[in-house]
Formats: structure tokens, sequence, C-alpha cells
């Protein structure tokens, strides 16, 4: 029962208390509203029929028909009578066999000649098991199923024992206060169109061999659950496109058969209404080889590559640089001695190469050496010998460094760069300057000697001039003595210096130089009247030269002397 309302509320609560021994079940109708306001609250025990409204012969509540409360007064008469019904009960499951929530489950009468011609007799929707049950009066029912109480709308409509229509549903038979269970149903799922192309795959990476390349899905309708793929070999202009073996993933590592190749991915989308047509995705830029590997017996390398015409592949080691414009890759190494072999080669800064990888289109190609170490140019290895770069230049810095910029007509070209070595050329030294002898004039004991000195401006000579003769010794006593030229080979001849002396000029300078002999050659000049000498100029850096000179003892000096031999 509720509760009586309050003296003075405007609300009033009119119960009517109903009870009827129905094959030993208990009905409770209540009757409750507001003021104005109909409304109806019926209970009842399991297995009994919804109620009969105020308009007996229906259960709608479209159709009810209402009844006017008056404030204060109590209207009588308002009275029900439940009829006992049976229940339809059943589960519902997709065909994965996995409970189906919020289905709806509706009973229609069966004898009627559209199910949408009046209201259905009972309807529910699934628990969370996929369990519903229906209470309805005793007749003859078609039960349809159908995702629209709250679920997914991701499931097909269907009649009881999966018929398609009302028109073909096998009705079920209610008897009053029974239960018929096991009108269970297998839900189908809507099947979507199947997807279509909005925006194309991308592909991420470098278009260089060795390189892993990265597709991104396109943008699709109808929500595709997965993805196909064909990576597609193209020529360089992007066309006559054919599939790759075994390239079906979503990445894709490109291969030397690639290189001077553009790429690109074809994806397809699918779900359960079926696979897309393939979308394709853009080219890639030309694929370029790998950049070479560093040769055997360099110390350091460095690698570049460009994937696009107007790119540039730089590397850059120990003070040298390339950098080639265009598509392609290069390795610079370095080499701590020769690595061509023989002939020997004298060379300022370091040895290098540069390798070019094969499929490279580089229009230019220039190297820039500053590892110079005083040289000033650069020369190359073609195979059977050292040969100069052309064209080059020279820029004294500071750094100073070579440049070379190579193309098809240069020595070596750009083909020829297959491990081509370099090398700095020493800077030629500059000749030294030379001192020469003049005419000498004895006088005496002494010579006069005119000594000039020639070469590059801003030079200078320095020279050393000797007296010498070569003794011949024989039993201990000296039996000859020569102004010979040549170093005496034999162990008893022996050199004696009878006088020197050093003399610097500079260039374009002119001396006369004065020498006298010393003791043991005035001792020789005084004991033979005649001595023969030989005067020597030697500096460093440069060949000696020599000439003979004769000295004489005057005639007053050595009159009526003894000769000694």
């Amino acid at each position: 029962m509720f509760r009586p309302a309050r003296e003075g509320s405007p609300t009033v609560e009119v119960v009517l208390v109903m009870r009827r021994i129905i094959a030993r079940r208990l009905f409770l109708l209540v009757l409750g509203a507001a003021a104005g306001v109909p409304c109806l609250i019926a209970s009842a025990a399991a297995q009994s029929a919804p109620p009969t409204w105020s308009a007996p012969s229906t259960i709608d509540r479209i159709a009810l028909n209402g009844v006017a409360v008056t404030a204060g007064q109590t209207h009588a008469g308002i009275d029900a009578t439940l009829q006992l019904g049976g229940q339809i009960t059943g589960h519902v499951q997709d065909a994965g066999g996995h409970p189906l929530q919020n289905i709806c489950a509706v009973a229609n009468d069966a004898s009627l000649p559209d199910p949408f011609s009046q209201p259905p007799a009972g309807s529910t929707a699934t628990d969370a098991n996929g369990d519903y049950a229906i209470t309805v009066p005793a007749g003859n029912y078609k039960v349809t199923f159908f995702d629209r109480c709250g679920g997914s709308g991701n499931y097909l409509q269907q009649w009881y024992q999966d018929k398609p229509d009302f028109a073909s549903a096998d009705p079920v038979a209610v008897t009053a206060g029974q239960t018929h269970a096991g009108i269970d149903a297998t839900m189908a799922p809507v099947t979507p169109p199947s997807p279509v192309s909005i925006a194309a795959p991308a592909i991420s990476g470098t278009a260089r061999e060795g390189q892993l390349l990265t597709e991104s899905h396109g943008l699709w309708s109808n929500s595709p659950v997965g993805y196909g793929y064909q990576w597609q070999r193209c020529d360089s202009g992007g066309g006559s496109c054919s599939a790759i073996g075994g390239a079906t993933g979503q990445t894709y590592t490109l291969v030397a058969a690639d290189v001077g190749h553009t790429i690109r991915v074809l994806e397809t989308a699918n779900n359960a209404g079926g696979s897309s047509a393939p979308a394709s995705s853009g080219a890639t830029p030309v694929v370029v080889a790998a950049p070479p590997p560093a040769p055997a017996g360099s110390v350091s390398s460095a690698s570049g590559s460009s994937t696009t015409p107007g790119g540039t592949a730089s590397a850059s080691n120990a003070g040298t640089s390339v950098n080639a414009v265009g598509e392609g890759a290069l390795t610079l190494s370095q080499y701590g001695s020769n690595p061509a072999g023989q002939p020997t080669f004298s060379t300022a800064g370091r040895f290098f190469d540069v390798r070019v990888a094969s499929g490279s289109s580089f229009s230019s190609l220039t190297i820039t050496d500053c590892n110079l170490n005083g040289g000033k140019s650069l020369q190359w290895w073609n195979g059977s010998a050292w040969a100069a770069v052309s064209p080059q230049s020279y820029t004294p810095g500071p750094p100073a460094c070579v440049t070379a910029t190579l193309g098809t007509g240069s020595s070596p070209t750009i083909a020829q760069l297959t491990g081509t070595v370099f090398a700095v050329a020493l800077a030629a030294r500059p000749k030294p300057a030379i001192a020469k002898l003049g005419n000498a004039k004895v006088t005496g004991a002494t010579v006069m000697v005119p000594v000039s000195c020639t070469g590059r401006s801003r030079a200078s000579c320095t020279a050393t001039l000797t007296l010498t003769v070569t003794e011949t010794v024989k039993g201990g006593k000296i039996i000859a003595i020569t102004a010979a030229n040549k170093k005496p080979s034999k162990p008893h001849k022996k050199v004696m210096v009878l006088g020197k002396t050093s003399v610097r000029l500079s260039v374009g300078q002119r001396k006369t130089v004065k020498i006298t002999l010393n003791a043991a050659g005035k001792r020789l000049l005084a004991a033979r009247h005649t001595l023969k000498v030989k005067l020597a100029l030697t500096q460093p850096g440069s060949t000696a030269t020599s000439s003979r000179v004769t000295f004489k003892l005057p005639a007053n000096k050595h009159k009526n002397k003894p000769q000694n031999h």
C-alpha cells in the first residue's frame, strides 16, 4: 500500500486492492495519480499477462482512456481485470557464440496481415547474458529480433528460425501460465560496402640502395579492418611499373636491382564487405646506389649521396672534401702511404681516393684539398703513371687549398673515379744561387780569384775556396806532388791543404777573393820554386768546381838555393 498523503498535500492517493485467486496466483493493482494526471501502476506475479487497461479491449497505452481526478475527491470504480498470460524466452548470440546485449526481441500477433498494423503484443531487450523474456496473452506469435534497442546496429533483423520476414516466420503458440523457452536467435552481421580509396598511401624513407622504405596507409571509407601491399619497380619517370616478387609487406628494403629506378606501392583495404581496388602511392625519387665501401688499406673514409638531380652528394675527411652535383653516391678515403705502389711518388699531403658508385649521374664533381703541407698541385694515378689533375687551381689562403672541378672533359673524368688515387705534389724547389770562378791571377805566394754569384733574386751564394796538392809517398819519402783533380784512392797518396778562405755574395755581386799559401805551401814553393796546385770552389747543395793555378818563386829569391825534390 502507499502511505496516505498528509493533509493539504496536492497529491491524492487512490489505493485499490484487488485480490483474485487464479491458479493460486495473487495480483495487485495500484492506481495512483497527481491531481488531474491519470497514472496506472500494475504489478502481477510471474507468468501473468500485461494488465488490461481502462479500455478493456486494448493493451495500448496510447489508447488508454484518461481518468479525470479532482483534488479532495475519490474516484471509485476504476477497475481492472488481469488476464493470465504466458512467457516466451530465449537466448540471442552472434555467429561466434558470444551473447549479444540490447537486441530487441518483439512478439507480434501471428494473425495480423501486417506486423506494423498495430503495436506488438510484447517486447523487451536482451540482458548482458543475451537472454530475454516476453510476457504475452495466450495466442500465436511471430517473434523478430533486431539491433535497435541501444545496440551497435551491426546486425541484420531476422525472425524466429532464421526466417527473413513476417510472412515466412514460424509462429510460436503461447499457452497461458506456460513458459515457451528456446526461442533463440543467432544474429548475422550487417555486411558493409567494401572500402573505397579517398586519399592515396604514402612512402617514407631514403631512395638509396640498402635503405628501408615504409608505407603509410591511405584514407579509406567504410571502415577497413585490414590492408594488403604490393611494391612495384618503375622506370626513372615513374612509369612502366611491375611487381617486385615477395615484396608484399608494409616495408621494403631497396636492393641493387632498384638502382636507377623509382619505387611505388599499391595498397588494398578490406572489411567484411570485401577488398577494395588497389590505390597507388606516388613514385619515389630515382634510387641511387649505396656509397662504395672504404677500400682496404685506408685509414679513414667518409661517404655522401644525393637522390635528386639538383642535389649534392658531399663527403669531407681530414682536410679534403668532395661535392658532386646530381644523383648518386660517393666515398672519400685517406691513406697513410702510397696505395698505388710503384713508381714511388713524393707527396706533401696524404694520398686519398674518390670512388663514385655505379649508376650515379653527377654533372660535376669538385675536389677541394687543404691538406697540402706546402704542396700546390694535385696529381692522380692513371694506372701506369702519375699525371697532373686538370683543371685545378691553387689559392694561398689561409688555408692554402687546391680545387679541381671534374666533368666529362677533365683529367681524370668523373667516369674514371672508381677508386682513383690522388696525391699532393711537392712544390718544385727553386734552384740555388751558384758561385762561379773567374780567371785566377798569381803573384808570389798569393792568388787573386774573381768570384761571381748568379741565380734567383734575393738569394745569395756562400762558397769556400781551397788550395790543395796530392802527395805521393814511398818509403816514408814524398816522391811526387801533383795538383790532381780527383780524390786519391791509393793509401800512399794523400791530399794536403795549402790555403783556404770563404766568401758570401748576393746574386749579381762579383768579388775578387785573395788566397795566400799557408806555411806548408810556402815551404813547398820555396823548395820546388814552381808549385802547381788545385783551386776548388765548393758550396752547399751544388757540385764543386775547380781549376789549376801555378805558383812560381821569383828568380832573385831562388838563385843559388839548393833544389829539393
